[in-house]
């Protein structure tokens, strides 16, 4: 149940996304909502749930998206698989370091994505791929307070057991 209502989170962000975040630009850059929800998913979801969650959270970037159709249904995952691995060695916690984490991996997502897009003959000017890159970055990793705020309720809920399931049934 509590993977269910995050991927309404997740579809609920999209939209967001896709029509209000146009509104909420700075310097022309708008957050990604959507690789927030893959870090949030990654760090407190197992790992079958956050990579579906990954992965719904890519289609979705590509369908709405403009960048290279299917760079994000792949990339969400990997990142997912990352971060659920560096969270076995590094708390994530403290907002300061959770923070940190989502500027890292929104940033290292920019550079991967604009690379690829570089690479299929599209040209990017250094100056507005660094720009771009950095503000997102910083928007998105700013905005994790936010969004953990909002679906907090939904990451506090516990799975009922497959005992309390049978109770029910009988």
């Amino acid at each position: 149940m509590k993977t269910l209502y995050f991927l309404l989170t997740i579809v609920f962000f999209s939209l967001l996304e896709v029509a209000m975040l146009p509104y909420a630009r700075v310097f022309g850059v708008k957050p990604d909502l959507l690789l927030l929800s893959v870090v949030l998913a990654s760090l407190f979801f197992e790992r079958r749930s956050a990579l579906i969650l990954s992965l719904a959270a890519g289609i979705l970037k590509d369908v709405f998206g403009t960048s290279s159709f299917g760079v994000n249904t792949l990339l969400f995952p990997f990142w997912s698989v990352a971060i659920e691995r560096l969270s076995r060695k590094v708390s994530f916690e403290q907002p300061l370091f959770s923070s940190m984490l989502v500027f890292l991996v929104t940033l290292a997502n920019g550079v991967i994505t604009r690379i690829i897009f570089l690479f299929s003959g599209n040209a990017i000017y250094l100056s507005a791929f660094l720009r771009v890159s950095f503000i997102e970055s910083a928007y998105t990793a700013l905005l994790l307070p936010l969004a953990s705020r909002l679906i907090r309720p939904v990451l506090l809920m516990k799975e009922p057991e497959k005992e309390d399931i049978k109770e029910e049934e009988i």
